[in-house]
């Protein structure tokens, strides 16, 4: 049986029942195109110029001391004071069998005044010459290239940037950044067209990029995280907002309209418990009442739908996207002529519980305490009654990835236990002494290619965190109650999924990890703990401003190692053994922390806007803990 639910889930209600810094921040650099817009949507971008008949390239710089330049297969040094010809370097002709220090045909020049180094691409590789030990090197996929058919150089030496051309996109070497030296920008993302024929750093320090018949303009910016956080905001408030829940743009139901939401709805919760915002208290109570809704348009306690569709949306922005859609008519008398989709999945219910236990926990509205709480009884209280199972109300039958029987998932838990409210008031307290175990729990993360399933990943880090922060409450509001909960083997589970996932640098895993290690604290070194936040930081930067759906193909590029194997949906990976880090958020089409970050190529409608809250949560939750 394929597993959809997270393993973490059974374990996560161990606890749920006994519930009912302004640092100044670095700069960074973010790569703006002219035809990348906030509100690229809704505002067409600039028109491209055409270009006179600039189209060639010659390869000539100027050194110091010398002119440089291509002749036939070799490079020749000019002095300039005397213009006599000084030397020259050869370049390997194949088809004579002659080499050359140069491996194939020279394409262009570029030189670096301050660090003297001559730049010389190729239809390969990139080479470099020292002017002052006259040594040169090779740069190829091996050392970081990403692409081959270079056209065309140009050196921004305030910057330390090497603008590098080819007929598949732009690439910008960063020889001084040691950890992340490379940067890639192709498809419809960022250009209009990918084959570069010209580069021109101008002035004012943008760079003209030449196509055949248009040109682009990339203009480097600085940025702050929290500026980007706020942009991404924006374009919530703005675009991804559908009956109290949270859409993609133009605006749809989904099958997994409560995960979406309960990871928007926490990252509204931090931001107004670290920033006392009115504006993000009000938009977690927003967002509150969309999983209220799920709830209750059933009209059946204890089970929530996937999505909700009110009567004057039906047929417009729900009802007609999603194919195969279970949807039924509500028997709610407060909600005459609504629609909702059942055969709920563990998807939703591990939203819910996430979004509602940190609504009690986080919010500054008392109603809204009120409401997650009844909520969040309710709904574990109905999974208890019926053995673990989320029993669609129509059919009487458990959907069909609504199961967590230990017969089902072969997860055990140790006990289950329900309490009232906090402080802990009453406290009714279920053993499965004879079928709920631990000892499997450690090996949740399955690591198999052909199993593989990045929708999994994401149920099981958000279960960690809510158990974890469960066991945090549950230790600040202490009556007297003894309650000897057993947080070894979920701790240990932990540590082992975070071995296998660290890799990936995901924002959201790594920040759910020392969140958890901060409440339970693990054996972590400072620098080990130091790296993951610079994954994170690093994650966040690389984040794409833009949320289009824009596709992606790296399949050319020859930076990476092929894994021959697949996963269960049929993708090939570029490192399935996760050994490597994958491409930079903003070379890849990954917006939600379900799918993979090692996928090749990825094909996209280029007009849909998916919501920001993959970006805000890890965000915030690194705000929370003072990660950064």
């Amino acid at each position: 049986m394929m597993v959809d639910a997270a393993p973490l889930f059974l374990n996560l209600l161990i606890l749920l029942p006994l519930l009912i810094s302004s640092i100044a921040e670095d700069t960074y650099y973010e790569y703006i195109f002219s035809s990348e817009e906030d509100d690229i949507l809704t505002t067409p971008p600039p028109p491209h110029t055409t270009l006179s008949a600039r189209n060639q390239i010659p390869s000539v710089s100027t050194s110091q001391y010398n002119v440089l330049a291509t002749a036939d297969q070799k490079i020749v040094f000019q002095n300039k004071t005397t213009t006599e010809t000084e030397r020259w370097e050869w370049v390997t002709d194949l088809s004579g069998a002659w080499g050359g220090v140069i491996d194939t045909p020279i394409t262009s020049l570029a030189y670096s005044p301050s660090s003297e180094l001559l730049y010389i691409g190729t239809t390969e590789v990139l080479n470099i010459w020292d002017e002052k030990t006259s040594r040169f090197s090779r740069i190829g996929g091996n050392e970081g290239l990403p692409m081959r058919n270079i056209t065309s150089l140009t050196v921004d030496d305030e910057k330390g940037f090497v603008y590098i051309g080819t007929t598949e996109g732009l690439i910008l070497y960063r020889p001084s950044n040691k950890q992340h030296t490379w940067r890639y920008f192709a498809g419809p993302r960022y250009l209009p067209d990918d084959c570069i024929v010209g580069l021109s750093l101008n002035p004012t320090g943008s760079l003209d990029i030449l196509h055949e018949s248009q040109t682009t303009t990339l203009k480097p910016t600085k940025f702050t995280l929290s500026k980007k956080q706020a942009h991404f905001t924006n374009m919530l408030n703005e675009r991804h907002r559908r009956t109290n829940l949270v859409s993609d743009f133009p605006s749809h139901d989904s099958n997994n309209d409560g995960l979406w939401t309960s990871l928007v709805l926490v990252s509204s919760l931090l931001e107004a418990s670290l920033t006392s915002s009115a504006a993000a208290s009000d938009s977690a109570s927003y967002f509150l009442r969309g999983l209220t809704l799920l709830n209750e348009v059933p009209n059946s306690p204890g089970f929530f739908a996937r999505s909700v569709c009110a009567p004057e949306e039906w047929g417009v922005t729900c009802g007609n996207q999603d194919a195969g859609g279970d949807w039924n008519v509500s028997t709610h008398p407060d909600y005459q002529n609504w629609f909702y989709k059942s055969d709920t999945s563990s998807d939703e219910a591990v939203g819910q519980i996430f979004g509602l236990l940190m609504s009690y926990k986080l919010s500054d509205v008392p109603e809204d305490k009120k409401t997650a709480k009844k909520l969040l009884t309710t709904i574990v209280n109905n999974l208890i009654d019926n053995d673990l199972n989320l029993i669609d109300p129509l059919t009487r039958q458990p959907t069909l990835w609504g199961r967590w029987g230990p017969e089902e998932r072969q997860l055990q838990t140790q006990l289950i236990l329900i309490s009232r409210s906090i402080p802990l008031n009453s406290i009714a307290l279920l053993k499965k002494r004879d079928t709920c175990k631990t000892s499997s729990t450690p090996n949740t993360k399955i690591t198999t290619p052909i199993d593989l399933n990045y929708s999994d990943d994401e149920l099981t880090f958000l279960p960690y965190l809510t158990f974890f922060i469960a066991l945090e409450m549950l230790e600040e509001n202490k009556t007297g109650t003894t309650i000897t909960i057993a947080t070894a083997p979920i701790t240990s589970s932990l540590e082992r999924t975070f071995q296998f996932v660290r890799p990936e640098q995901s924002s959201l895993w790594n920040s759910i990890f020392l969140a958890c290690t901060s409440i339970l604290p693990s054996p972590l070194s400072d620098k080990d703990r130091n790296q993951i936040i610079n994954d994170i930081i690093y994650n966040l930067e690389t984040w794409p401003l833009s949320h289009i759906d824009y596709e992606t193909r790296n399949e050319n590029r020859i930076d990476f190692n092929w894994e021959n194997s697949s996963s269960r949906f049929g993708e090939t990976h570029s490192e399935s053994s996760k050994k490597v880090a994958p491409f930079s958020a903003n070379e890849r089409r990954q917006f939600r922390w379900n799918a993979s970050s090692y996928a090749i190529t990825d094909g996209g409608s280029n007009s849909v806007e998916t919501d920001p809250g993959a970006f805000l949560l890890p965000y915030w939750l690194s705000k929370y803990y003072g990660l950064f």
